[in-house]
């Protein structure tokens, strides 16, 4: 049965001559633990799919602003594929 399925970038799972299966999507997210909850975009910074670019991101503010950094984490999210989150 895993051989029949394959998973898009959206993560819509789809099998020969069956419906679509939609599967959550994981992203990472680059939170900013200092922000006030009333920030305008939320806590989030930046929004990746994979974990090395987040992680990336984090060690390039790191480098240049370290202080800004220690209060930066990375956020699992799970998004519904298709709708606005």
């Amino acid at each position: 049965m895993a051989a029949e399925r394959r998973l898009s970038s959206f993560g819509i799972w789809t099998a020969p001559h069956r419906a679509a299966i939609v599967e959550p999507v994981l992203v990472y997210a680059v939170v900013d633990d200092s922000l006030s909850p009333t920030f305008p975009l939320d806590e989030a910074l930046e929004v990746y799919v994979r974990r090395e670019d987040a992680e990336r991101f984090v060690e390039e503010v790191r480098g240049d602003e370290p202080e800004l950094a220690s209060h930066l984490r990375i956020e699992v999210r799970e998004l519904e594929a298709g709708g606005r989150n």
